[in-house]
């Protein structure tokens, strides 16, 4: 069940009476996203001034997670995900391994007045709460400007590659086996479109 909170905000109520919001993620909230990423998927993740960098480049992939209890209590903030808005030298970066995930150079990148031509799963932390916080991002970048793009991951941890597999993603390149590490990729429509 969706219950739509103005045109990006979203909520679902898991079974403790409690609501899983997710909103447009904004700049001032940047050292607790990756704080949270940090504690979550390790060190080897993009720092604070990367995020701002790309965020201040382009904030239309990126969404906070807050888990709001009955109470006076405001909602916390539990997790985000951030997805790369990819031009042509974006795809092309990724295919032939010359993107670098802990640093994007914003040319590869798509300004929010740009059609993407991919998206790039940079990172997703809802560690408890992605069954719940995961379809309410997808719904927001499942709008006429998505339609017909492929989605791209690269797992930096075990539990990473099991929820990309469970997406429905196969490496991006042909011949490779599933890993940490590995290119994955969702096709829009995987019949039109060789890896």
């Amino acid at each position: 069940m969706f219950r739509p909170v103005g045109d990006v905000n979203a909520s679902l109520p898991p079974p403790d009476s409690s609501e899983i919001y997710v909103r447009r993620a904004v700049l001032d909230e940047v050292d607790a996203l990756t704080a949270i990423a940090r504690r979550e998927v390790g060190p080897t993740t993009a720092p604070a001034d990367v995020v701002r960098r790309v965020m201040s480049h382009n904030t239309e992939g990126f969404f906070t997670v807050l888990h709001a209890r009955p109470g006076p209590m405001p909602a916390e903030i539990i997790g985000f995900y951030g997805y790369l808005m990819l031009n042509l030298p974006g795809v092309e970066a990724i295919l032939s391994g010359g993107f670098d995930g802990l640093g994007p150079d914003l040319s590869m990148l798509c300004s929010e007045r740009d059609t993407p031509a991919a998206l790039y799963g940079w990172c997703a932390v809802a560690r408890g709460v992605n069954k719940w916080a995961r379809p309410l991002v997808m719904k927001q970048l499942s709008g006429p400007r998505y339609q017909g793009l492929d989605f791209y991951y690269r797992a930096v941890t075990e539990d990473g590659l099991r929820a990309i597999i469970k997406l429905g993603c196969v490496p991006a390149r042909p011949g490779e086996a599933p890993a940490r590490g590995c290119i994955m990729v969702k096709r829009a429509n995987p019949a039109a479109k060789a890896a």
